[in-house]
């Protein structure tokens, strides 16, 4: 896998219209307010294209109202998983740009306004994205911040995956459809995955404004998290390619750095199990694989849950 070139090429905008994906899998109890933040949007979007990927709860009796009146366009199938939702949606979307919503986030109101702005004056750039402000913790900051990376990204992006969401980005339909959709096969990584890809092609450009409201669940850190693992090592496989002399070395560092937070990872999501004396050994070794760990909202939700007992999902 080559090295990505600086000298990008510039994309040509159309009539800068934006389709909206949404995949949705058992949130029936706040799809509503997702839709309503969409259309709530300044700029409205071409089409709103909602994914019902085998959701065995009341989703599509939810979604009727919207459906028969036209809002959204509706397409169920058989549960695939969300990648094959995703790319399911995009292959039915025609707007000039793609964006992408979970089915228990929502964006401010200007969210796709200033995207389309960027992009449409940023030829060079295949995808714009903002700050997300989490909610469901303890803090509200917006992430990443002030300094969200610009320009050719590709391996600061594969040390480092900043973009926690899709629903923060918008990006053209030519670029995903030049490096093909989701991943399928790498489950909690395929954001990241087509991301790379498309910061092979293009340029990332980011605005320090709030692009997303992201809800985090402490219940996600611990679901499936040895196969996310394996799943970050097959993208990283794919992806890295070791430069010649001390550089080759500065990588090798990154690749072994990046499976400490992530054993980080695994082990916190597991640190309120056990006796007392166990839950802090836990936190302590997670701290041990990845210091900066301590400065994560899951991280005092554990502190919290390991000192009271408090029951937290496994």
């Amino acid at each position: 896998m080559s090295e990505p070139k600086d000298n990008f090429k510039s994309w040509q905008t159309g009539d800068q219209s934006v389709s909206v994906v949404i995949p949705t899998y058992k949130h029936a109890s706040t799809v509503v307010q997702t839709l309503e933040s969409v259309f709530a949007q300044t700029l409205q979007p071409k089409e709103i294209i909602v994914i019902n990927d085998g959701s065995p709860d009341n989703t599509e009796e939810v979604l009727r109202p919207y459906i028969e009146s036209g809002r959204i366009r509706y397409f169920s199938q058989p549960n695939a998983g969300q990648g094959a939702a995703r790319n399911r949606g995009i292959a039915l979307a025609s707007g000039d740009f793609i964006a992408l919503l979970d089915d228990d986030d929502y964006w401010p109101p200007d969210k796709l306004q200033w995207q389309v702005e960027v992009l449409a004056n940023t030829p060079k750039a295949v995808i714009v994205y903002g700050n997300y402000t989490p909610f469901g913790t303890t803090t509200g900051r917006q992430v990443p911040g002030t300094r969200g990376p610009s320009g050719s990204v590709f391996r600061r992006l594969l040390w480092e995956n900043f973009i926690c969401s899709p629903g923060q980005t918008l990006i053209r339909r030519e670029a995903l459809q030049h490096v093909g959709f989701f991943d399928e096969s790498v489950w909690g990584a395929d954001d990241w995955e087509v991301m790379l890809r498309l910061a092979k092609i293009g340029e990332f450009a980011f605005e320090n404004r709030n692009a997303l409201f992201y809800r985090f669940h402490i219940a996600n850190a611990s679901k499936n998290m040895l196969k996310m693992v394996e799943n970050v090592r097959k993208v990283m496989d794919k992806h890295l390619v070791y430069r010649p002399g001390l550089l080759g070395l500065y990588d090798r560092y990154y690749y072994s750095r990046t499976f400490a937070r992530m054993r980080a990872i695994h082990i916190l999501a597991h640190a309120h199990q056990g006796v007392l004396p166990n839950r802090f050994f836990k936190l302590a070794k997670a701290t041990f694989y990845c210091p900066n760990m301590i400065r994560l909202p899951i991280f005092r939700e554990r502190i919290k849950a390991a000192w009271t007992g408090a029951p937290q999902p496994a």
